[in-house]
């Protein structure tokens, strides 16, 4: 009997959330510099940001440095979470940045559309998250994301390639791979020219990979035929093709790795990188029938 999507990685317990006040991720700088760019129009008096799988803040903790008061007193932000405590600390630092606003919600994030409602932002954020995220719940929650950006509004979306040490569960995206989703994605949304690049990153142990989406961008292409089923129908094919063939790469290495062994210390560490995709990847395609 399969697993429903609300039983797989709506959280991972191998997860955590990072903070450290003194230290700057490069995902969160881009976020801010995207941010600075968006205060920066003076037609902007207030400034509407949900930030996604807030956790401990980190994303907040250098704003007090690198954002002037009157951009701040520009912000109305809303954070999101599923952990209470998370959000509190969240909280703490956002009220201290002195907002316009600051406001926490707390829930599954496959559920956060119908809990902020109708509520539209000039800006979003999703950061090291995606990973935790059920494979056929990613094309929604984009979607939930593009509804429910402004006009000009902006979403930015950053997760890894790989993760060290593993998370037992968690499905971390290639570059390629999320590129392929995205495409699928916006080719059912109807549109023609719009293509966002997904961009890799490299740090000092993983790769990462970013790509932003410009609301205006699509409302210049999207017509009034209704998209959401084809759009998730087809993103989600995209997925679960994805994960067969990663699935097979899987099995061929494992399996190649039981007849002959492991001859190299690299070769044992990436036995137990290959335990966990294919643990998790199988959960994923277990979840899709």
């Amino acid at each position: 009997m399969g697993l429903s999507g609300r039983d797989v990685m709506t959280s991972i317990s191998d997860s955590d959330a990072f903070l450290n006040s003194q230290r700057i991720l490069p995902q969160h700088q881009s976020a801010i510099q995207i941010l600075m760019n968006i205060l920066a129009n003076p037609k902007m008096e207030n400034v509407t940001w949900l930030d996604l799988a807030c956790g401990k803040g980190q994303i907040l903790s250098q704003l007090q440095l690198n954002l002037r008061e009157e951009a701040r007193n520009k912000v109305n932000y809303v954070g999101f979470d599923l952990n209470v405590e998370f959000g509190r600390l969240t909280e703490r630092v956002a009220r201290q940045l002195l907002f316009r606003t600051t406001h926490i919600e707390y829930g599954e994030l496959e559920n956060f559309s119908a809990i902020v409602r109708r509520q539209s932002f000039d800006f979003i954020t999703l950061t090291n998250t995606l990973h935790e995220i059920a494979p056929l719940m990613v094309p929604t929650i984009l979607l939930d994301c593009i509804d429910h950006l402004s006009a000009d509004g902006v979403l930015y979306v950053y997760d890894m390639e790989s993760l060290q040490p593993p998370e037992l569960g968690a499905v971390p995206w290639k570059c390629s791979e999320i590129q392929a989703i995205l495409d699928s994605l916006l080719s059912a949304m109807g549109m023609k020219a719009y293509r966002p690049f997904a961009a890799t990153w490299a740090h000092s142990k993983i790769q990462g990979w970013s790509f932003l989406i410009d609301k205006k961008l699509i409302l210049a292409e999207l017509s009034a035929t209704p998209y959401r089923e084809d759009a998730t129908k087809l993103a989600n094919e995209k997925v679960i093709e994805i994960l067969e063939r990663r699935r097979s790469e899987c099995h061929s290495a494992l399996e190649s790795l039981t007849r002959f062994g492991a001859t190299t210390e690299k070769e044992s560490g990436q036995k137990v990188d290959l335990l966990y995709e294919y643990w998790s990847v199988q959960l994923a395609l277990e979840s899709s029938r």
